[in-house]
């Protein structure tokens, strides 16, 4: 992307977030900025410069509450999308897109879901104490949503090793015989299995279930932090869970690290 057009993007990104943010403030929905955006927060005040979406995490409770709110106080510009709403897409986190535009990854190219400039909003679930119970736990999710990437045509990245390539076929061959509504019911089963106890994991994040364990109490306790123009809610433990996701995250990595989406098409369309 040119500069113009990552600025472009940050912009509509940032419109949909206060969107979102001032769904939750009405209603009084906890939420905390996450991953690289959240980072990005902390280090730039604002977008990682070659950052190119924006993440948003809840706790199960309050994603369940900010969705049922978006089917009556979302704005006419938005859609939501779940894999209940949208049943050709496959992650089990929620999109708010921006009507009338169009963002097709590379990974997603296939599939044929809804696609637009989007937020990305992250559920938070319970798991249980036992460290062998969370490793089983972990697998089923897994399968769950594997069968689902491997339904919906979406790809896995192409430095994947021979063997999980291997998998994922014959995960394309069995989830043929699988409806998109079964999957999800039973995924959903898992993600929501365990009652409140004191470690939460988002096992649908893009760094998995493991790499996002946290003591629940991370998320008793909120800040707003500046973000470009505006300012938006942060757990108070940003610290702790950003030094666990990505270590020294204060010195930016090399050039050969920074990632982004792989963008094959990007159409801003009337903005």
């Amino acid at each position: 992307m040119t500069e113009d057009e990552i600025h472009k993007l940050h912009q509509l990104t940032l419109k949909i977030a206060n969107e979102i943010k001032r769904i939750c403030e009405n209603n009084g929905i906890q939420y905390s900025l996450s991953g690289g955006t959240l980072l990005g927060a902390v280090r730039h005040r604002g977008f990682i410069p070659w950052d190119d979406d924006m993440d948003i995490d809840m706790t199960r409770e309050n994603y369940d509450r900010f969705i049922n709110k978006c089917k009556t106080e979302l704005g006419s510009e938005y859609i939501l999308q779940t894999w209940i709403t949208d049943t050709e897409y496959h992650n089990g986190f929620a999109k708010i897109l921006l009507k009338g535009t169009c963002a097709i990854e590379k990974r997603g190219k296939d599939t044929i879901c809804e696609k637009g400039i989007f937020v990305d909003i992250f559920p938070w679930d319970n798991i249980p104490h036992s460290q062998w119970k969370r490793n089983i736990h972990n697998i089923h999710i897994q399968i769950f949503k594997n069968l689902l990437i491997a339904k919906h045509g979406a790809k896995i990245p192409e430095n994947s090793k021979m063997f999980k390539k291997g998998i994922f076929i014959i995960l394309q061959f069995i989830s043929r015989f699988m409806t998109h509504r079964y999957l999800v019911a039973h995924c959903e089963r898992e993600l929501r299995k365990y009652p409140p106890g004191d470690m939460i994991t988002c096992a649908v994040g893009v760094l998995g279930y493991k790499s996002n364990t946290i003591p629940s109490s991370w998320h008793n306790h909120y800040l707003n932090l500046p973000f470009e123009d505006t300012t938006f809610s942060a757990i108070e433990k940003y610290d702790d869970l950003l030094k666990q996701s990505y270590g020294d995250y204060m010195t930016p990595p090399p050039l050969s690290k920074r990632r982004c989406h792989e963008y094959i098409k990007l159409d801003f369309g009337n903005y």
